[in-house]
């Protein structure tokens, strides 16, 4: 009934998902259409009444428009971190705790996660891991 909200609407992902940050959703889309229904119709909206276009909507609007949902693998703390001497002192930091894994609480990765305790005096540290790491 509104093509110009559509095109509108179309020129907002494709602004959206053009970032890097990778954190566009479909609920944007569905306050962006909101917002553009009410300016366009001069109608006030009331307090209480539900989005013009759903957020399920708006995901199945964009499949038809051929986005696809994936996982961002870009990251924006990885990006930049490319660099030679980078990349060599990763591995070089990683090498040194699989080598000394003895001397760590470790935590196994699955849907019932345990404690390995470690077989040799423990050290103090806490470290986090990316899920699936890709170096």
């Amino acid at each position: 009934m509104f093509p110009e909200i559509e095109a509108d609407a179309k020129a907002f992902v494709v602004q959206g998902c053009s970032q890097k940050s990778g954190e566009f959703k479909a609920l944007d889309l569905a306050h962006f259409i909101d917002e553009t229904y009410y300016e366009l119709t001069g109608i006030k909206k009331e307090i209480g009444d539900d989005l013009i276009r759903s957020e399920r909507s708006c995901r199945l609007d964009l499949r038809r428009w051929g986005a696809k949902f994936e996982s961002n693998s870009q990251r924006s703390y990885f990006e930049g971190h490319e660099r030679d001497d980078v990349v060599k002192h990763r591995h070089e930091f990683i090498k040194y705790f699989l080598t000394h894994k003895d001397f760590y609480y470790t935590i196994t990765d699955g849907e019932t996660p345990m404690w390995n305790f470690p077989t040799q005096n423990p050290h103090r540290i806490l470290i986090c891991k990316q899920k699936n790491p890709k170096f």
